[in-house]
């Protein structure tokens, strides 16, 4: 605590006078009230109650209908992409398959937006993927389809092209720099636990 002594002494007074100002309560709660807001909005509690269902490949709802497979390589660009077509697909009936190649767990922008923090940590990546599944999911309960209409592969974001051009051998397994894995790592992923390679790609 020595480095207290350096302080200037004005330094201490100005911050007294600050603090002792009439408006710095109400400020102060008004500022914790909108960050406490805000924090609570960014956790969305609405993906707390939205449930993933086994990795799994669906049968088709409608064998005489259509049958529409999307492959994404994150959560919502099957939505961004698409999304028209299939809520149509849904209205009518049809077949609808969504395939995520990633959980989209690699946006360093979007991580820090929701844990209000600069710091990255592989866990809090991972949690990120975790929540965009959620995400994926919600989105198509928006369009008329269910969650058994996802299917989630957990590949690297990020790292698709070098699973094609370097790591395309179980031998050589890619690392996420993000994620800090090399396999997949969501148990709602389609054959959790696959290594991150090429060939378990194709």
């Amino acid at each position: 605590m020595r480095w207290l002594a350096r302080v200037p002494s004005s330094v201490f007074r100005a911050a007294r006078r600050f603090v002792s100002n009439r408006w710095f309560g109400p400020t102060a709660v008004g500022l914790l009230l909108i960050v406490g807001v805000a924090y609570t909005y960014l956790q969305a509690p609405v993906l707390w109650f939205v449930h993933l269902e086994p990795p799994s490949i669906p049968a088709p709802t409608n064998e005489s209908g259509e049958r529409l497979l999307i492959i994404a390589p994150h959560p919502d660009d099957d939505v961004l992409a698409v999304g028209g077509e299939m809520a149509v697909a849904a209205r009518r009936g049809d077949s609808v398959l969504v395939v995520y190649l990633t959980s989209g767990d690699a946006n360093v922008a979007g991580k820090r937006l929701i844990t209000m923090t600069p710091f990255l940590s592989a866990g809090s990546f991972r949690a990120l993927g975790e929540r965009r599944q959620k995400e994926a999911v919600l989105a198509l309960g928006r369009l008329g389809l269910a969650a058994s209409n996802a299917v989630f592969l957990n590949y690297p974001d990020h790292g698709l092209m070098d699973l094609v051009t370097r790591n395309w051998s179980p031998k050589t397994p890619y690392r996420s720099r993000f994620t800090k894995k090399d396999a997949k790592y969501s148990d709602d992923a389609f054959h959790p636990g696959s290594t991150y390679c090429g060939e378990n790609v194709l």
